[in-house]
């Protein structure tokens, strides 16, 4: 398993280049892994690439592992962070599961399996508000 320091304070500043919505992205993945540290959780891997998609964070508590999407949005988008999560996204999502677990059998003994997203709101005050809604498998 890897080792990953996703715990590092990065500033949040205004994001106006064409990357803004990527880097608006990797700063909500930041916040989750803190938000999950916090609580006990144990960060396993984060941004999990394989040929059906990208699991952004895979974290560790109490016999669970938790595959999780992170959705982001600033306080000017109407739509909810996760109204971009379309049934494509989730099929995608659990053939990545599926690719992670046959690359190690042990997790399927081990660990009971959640899937979970984690909606980040960015409001205007700069504080961010995290939603966390479980999927179904």
């Amino acid at each position: 398993m890897v080792k990953l320091n996703c715990f590092k304070k990065r500033p949040f500043k205004k994001l106006t280049s064409p990357k803004a919505p990527y880097q608006l992205g990797h700063w909500g993945e930041d916040l989750s892994c803190n938000y999950l540290k916090k609580k006990g959780f144990k960060i396993l891997n984060r941004r999990f690439y394989t040929r059906f998609g990208e699991i952004d964070i895979i974290a560790l508590k109490n016999n669970s592992l938790y595959f999780i999407e992170v959705k982001m949005r600033s306080h000017n988008h109407l739509a909810h962070p996760l109204m971009t999560i379309t049934p494509k996204k989730i099929k995608r999502f659990k053939k990545a599961i599926q690719f992670y677990l046959l690359k190690h059998p042990e997790i399927i003994k081990e660990y009971t399996i959640q899937a979970v997203a984690f909606s980040i709101e960015l409001k205007r005050d700069g504080k961010a508000h995290i939603e966390w809604i479980p999927f179904f498998l």
